[in-house]
């Protein structure tokens, strides 16, 4: 991943994190301590950006060695409009997260992913707990469809996956 990529990710996730906080504070579903477990919140959410952005590298660097943007280079879908891209590859990534979150659920991946539901209190930020399996079976989807399928710009991509860290 491009040095712009991540600038961009970094100002998309910081926009969008300041949106939902300010909407979740306007109209809260319920009120919530935010000062609650603050300190492993924030630092979870700084793992999951971190070792994210790690996964992303490593499965880039597998993939690669497939060959695999040469075998989706000639499809019409990468050359749609790159918001069309975005709303496209959230959607179809969204649909594979729900079926990879169903899978943790499963005994032989619960003990990796119930950390994840160990939150007191709902709000975006608890949200943000995973493991480092979780977060690598997560990333499969995303970095397949991003880079591979629907060949998002950095930008782009820089907008999926922070919109893909809080929502």
């Amino acid at each position: 991943m491009g040095g712009r990529e991540q600038i961009y990710q970094a100002i998309t996730l910081i926009l969008i994190v300041l949106f939902v906080d300010f909407l979740e504070r306007r109209r809260p579903g319920q009120v919530v301590d935010r000062r609650n477990r603050i300190t492993l919140n924030i630092l979870a959410l700084l793992i999951t950006a971190s070792a994210g952005e790690m996964w992303k590298e490593f499965l880039q660097g597998g993939l690669n060695v497939l060959d695999l943007d040469r075998i989706f280079a000639p499809t019409a879908i990468r050359r749609l409009p790159g918001a069309v891209k975005i709303l496209l590859g959230l959607t179809l990534a969204d649909f594979c997260l729900y079926w990879v979150h169903r899978y943790m659920h499963r005994p032989t991946l619960w003990p990796t992913h119930k950390f994840h539901h160990s939150i007191d209190e709902l709000w975006w930020l608890a949200g943000s707990r995973t493991s480092l399996t979780h977060l690598f079976l997560f990333a499969v989807p995303q970095v397949f469809l991003a880079y591979y399928i629907f060949a998002l710009s950095p930008w782009e991509a820089g907008i999926a996956f922070a919109v893909g860290v809080v929502v």
